[in-house]
Protein backbone atom coordinates (compact mmCIF):
# COMPACT_ATOMS: atom_id res chain seq x y z
CA UNK A 1 0.00 0.00 0.00
CA UNK A 2 2.89 2.37 0.77
CA UNK A 3 4.59 2.03 -2.38
CA UNK A 4 1.08 2.73 -4.47
CA UNK A 5 1.33 6.00 -2.51
CA UNK A 6 4.62 7.06 -2.83
CA UNK A 7 4.55 6.34 -7.01
CA UNK A 8 1.18 8.24 -6.79
CA UNK A 9 3.03 11.48 -5.42
CA UNK A 10 6.19 10.59 -8.10
CA UNK A 11 3.45 10.68 -10.74
CA UNK A 12 1.84 14.20 -9.65
CA UNK A 13 5.33 15.55 -8.95
CA UNK A 14 6.11 13.97 -12.50
CA UNK A 15 3.08 16.09 -14.26
CA UNK A 16 3.12 19.49 -12.46
CA UNK A 17 6.49 19.83 -13.46
CA UNK A 18 5.31 19.20 -16.74
CA UNK A 19 3.00 21.24 -16.33
CA UNK A 20 5.58 23.99 -15.19
CA UNK A 21 7.60 23.52 -18.04
CA UNK A 22 4.84 23.52 -20.92
CA UNK A 23 3.81 26.90 -18.98
CA UNK A 24 7.20 28.39 -19.44
CA UNK A 25 7.84 27.55 -22.76
CA UNK A 26 4.34 29.13 -24.15
CA UNK A 27 5.37 31.80 -22.48
CA UNK A 28 9.08 32.01 -23.95
CA UNK A 29 6.99 31.28 -27.15
CA UNK A 30 4.35 34.47 -26.66
CA UNK A 31 7.17 36.61 -25.93
CA UNK A 32 9.08 35.59 -29.27
CA UNK A 33 6.21 35.99 -31.22
CA UNK A 34 5.64 39.84 -29.94
CA UNK A 35 9.44 40.54 -30.60
CA UNK A 36 8.50 39.12 -34.30
CA UNK A 37 5.27 40.96 -34.73
CA UNK A 38 6.82 44.35 -33.11
CA UNK A 39 9.32 43.80 -36.13
CA UNK A 40 7.32 43.25 -38.63
CA UNK A 41 5.14 46.15 -37.74
CA UNK A 42 8.31 48.41 -37.79
CA UNK A 43 8.75 47.10 -41.45
CA UNK A 44 5.25 47.57 -42.30
CA UNK A 45 5.19 51.43 -40.90
CA UNK A 46 8.54 52.39 -42.63
CA UNK A 47 7.44 51.18 -46.12
CA UNK A 48 3.95 52.45 -45.43
CA UNK A 49 4.68 56.16 -45.19
CA UNK A 50 7.80 56.18 -47.66
CA UNK A 51 6.38 56.45 -50.45
CA UNK A 52 3.65 59.07 -49.40
CA UNK A 53 3.32 61.66 -52.32
CA UNK A 54 4.57 65.01 -51.55
CA UNK A 55 1.24 66.31 -52.55
CA UNK A 56 -1.23 64.43 -50.45
CA UNK A 57 0.95 66.47 -47.32
CA UNK A 58 0.68 69.89 -48.72
CA UNK A 59 -3.03 69.22 -49.30
CA UNK A 60 -3.29 68.16 -45.59
CA UNK A 61 -1.04 71.08 -44.21
CA UNK A 62 -3.03 73.25 -46.56
CA UNK A 63 -6.63 71.78 -45.07
CA UNK A 64 -4.97 72.40 -41.52
CA UNK A 65 -4.16 75.73 -42.08
CA UNK A 66 -7.58 76.33 -43.52
CA UNK A 67 -9.15 75.02 -40.31
CA UNK A 68 -7.48 76.75 -38.25
CA UNK A 69 -9.34 78.57 -35.65
CA UNK A 70 -7.83 81.69 -36.42
CA UNK A 71 -9.13 81.38 -39.72
CA UNK A 72 -12.13 80.84 -38.86
CA UNK A 73 -12.31 76.65 -39.04
CA UNK A 74 -13.26 74.78 -35.90
CA UNK A 75 -10.68 73.27 -33.33
CA UNK A 76 -11.98 69.90 -33.95
CA UNK A 77 -11.55 69.63 -37.36
CA UNK A 78 -7.75 71.26 -37.08
CA UNK A 79 -6.83 68.72 -34.70
CA UNK A 80 -8.06 65.80 -37.21
CA UNK A 81 -6.00 67.16 -39.93
CA UNK A 82 -2.89 68.04 -37.30
CA UNK A 83 -3.37 64.56 -36.72
CA UNK A 84 -3.13 63.49 -40.30
CA UNK A 85 -0.19 65.54 -41.05
CA UNK A 86 1.36 64.18 -37.69
CA UNK A 87 0.71 60.42 -39.22
CA UNK A 88 1.90 61.34 -42.70
CA UNK A 89 5.20 62.63 -41.59
CA UNK A 90 6.43 60.37 -38.87
CA UNK A 91 9.34 58.31 -40.20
Amino acid sequence: MKGTYDMKIFMLIVVVIYLVLFYVSKCLEVEQLKKENKTLMTISESKLYKNIPKNTIDAVKYAMKHAHPDNGGSAEDFMRFKRCYEELTRK
